[in-house]
């Protein structure tokens, strides 16, 4: 387990914001070609309108003055989890049945499918992660996922198991990990990432969040998802020696959590979903403009920051 002291730099105090001008009128159009489509395609047609919908969103969206891009397309993310589909489907159509007509008990018969899915499901997430970030792009330099398959496939796979076992409790931990795994394995350009949460604070922040949000009815919880959005972000460090460093920063609070869920919800139903680019671009932008990096990060070449030793904690 790590300790909460870690080294981090010591930051010039320098504010760095996200830009977002996505429209939903601009996405409206493709959202509702998208869900017809997926409708006439019982979902398979997601994959094109999920990189539909990142292009939008990656064009409109800029860090440090410059722009990011998505190149992907929905055909080949398709391919590539398409073998991992085809799996699955056997796995269903052949394999279940077949159990069911050997006579094992049912307990038995699903435990085995969900054996042998895990890994088929947890390979497909993989790769669509690796195709995704491949073709990202900030400015010209282009998103790099670094996860070797193994360590990947060691962290959620047990991360599953233990989910399970603990009749859920777990999956916040999992969460975690593979958060921590994910953001270290990213880097774009001159930016690595770091990620300094431990699981002592998350442990922490969920023995107090659960029995709030049960005793209030769930009224808590959009103070709890601020709170954990402020704990992750703050966690979230990016650069290098050569550029300098700097430190998430979210400044969301509970009650703007309360409102953008409410509207996102009372919207959603009111309209049966048809105003789901609104709720999209209004979440979207939502998150970009609470988020911000404090530090000294610069695109030229710069001294390495002095290190010392500091405490991570929950704002």
């Amino acid at each position: 387990m790590r300790h909460d002291a870690i080294k981090t730099p010591i930051l010039v105090n320098q504010h760095y914001a996200f830009s977002c001008t996505a429209e939903a009128l601009a996405l409206a159009p493709v959202y509702l070609k998208n869900y017809c489509y997926d409708l006439l395609t019982i979902g398979l047609h997601r994959f094109w309108g999920a990189a539909e919908n990142r292009q939008y969103f990656s064009q409109q969206t800029a860090f440090l003055g410059r722009s990011f891009r998505y190149d992907g397309n929905g055909r080949e993310a398709f391919m590539a989890v398409l073998p991992h589909l085809v799996a699955v489907f056997f796995l269903v159509l052949v394999a279940v049945p077949s159990w069911f007509l050997l006579k094992q008990s049912r307990l038995h018969t699903v435990l085995s499918a969900l054996a042998l899915a895990a890994p088929l499901v947890v390979h497909g997430f993989y790769t669509l992660r690796r195709y995704r970030l491949s073709h990202t792009y900030w400015g010209r330099d282009a998103f790099a996922y670094r996860v070797p398959l193994r360590p990947y496939l060691l962290e959620a796979l047990s991360g599953v198991l233990l989910t399970v076992a603990s009749l859920g409790l777990y999956l916040p931990f999992c969460q975690h990990r593979l958060r921590r795994l994910n953001l270290e394995g990213t880097c774009v350009g001159p930016l690595a990432v770091k990620y300094t949460g431990t699981f002592a604070t998350l442990f922490l922040e969920y023995f107090w969040a659960l029995p709030l949000t049960f005793a209030t009815g769930g009224l808590y919880l959009p103070w709890f998802m601020a709170r954990m959005q402020r704990y992750k972000y703050a966690n979230i460090w990016i650069g290098s020696p050569a550029i300098g460093y700097a430190r998430g920063f979210f400044k969301a609070s509970g009650s703007e959590y309360f409102l953008l869920l409410f509207y996102a919800i009372a919207l959603s139903v009111v309209t049966l979903g048809f105003a789901m680019p609104w709720v999209k671009v209004q979440w979207q932008r939502f998150h970009l403009e609470h988020l911000a990096f404090v530090g000294n990060l610069v695109l030229t070449p710069a001294a390495p920051p002095v290190f010392i030793d500091q405490h991570v904690a929950v704002s």
